[in-house]
């Protein structure tokens, strides 16, 4: 679960905007995780995870886990986005794509003016959309 919580507030920190829905591209689903981060929708940030793929669990249980890192984003990862005085710009720059596994470095300019590099990382689902993945 820390590694989980790790992995979800530097996804948090990275991916900052306002709306949220599906991609078709690497580039498209980061710039939708930057937008949801940008304006708290954490829900939709998760809604762009790889956590409904696992067949393992049922819709009530992938809902229940979805609320709970939601929250679990919320209350880690405001903290930090308050401290930065929120994002101020971003952009999404290269794109490497390997089979189905991809990387989109993303730099964020914060409101406080700290500027950072990141690399996010995405993984194609069975149904062959893009997703931020969970576990790494």
């Amino acid at each position: 679960m820390k590694k989980l919580l790790s992995i979800s507030v530097f996804s948090f920190m990275a991916f900052f905007m306002f709306s949220c829905g599906g991609g078709s591209t690497p580039k498209a689903v980061a710039e939708q995780a930057v937008k949801c981060i940008q304006s708290q929708d954490y829900k939709g940030y998760i809604d762009l995870t790889n956590l409904n793929d696992n067949e393992n669990m049922t819709s009530e249980e992938k809902e229940k886990s979805k609320e709970q890192l939601a929250l679990l984003l919320e209350d880690k990862g405001k903290k930090e986005y308050d401290r930065k005085q929120g994002i101020k710009d971003y952009e999404i720059n290269d794109e490497t794509i390997d089979g189905d596994k991809a990387t989109v470095k993303v730099k964020i300019i914060y409101g406080n003016g700290e500027e950072k590099e990141e690399t996010m990382s995405l993984v194609k689902n069975k149904d062959g959309k893009w997703r931020i993945p969970l576990n790494k």
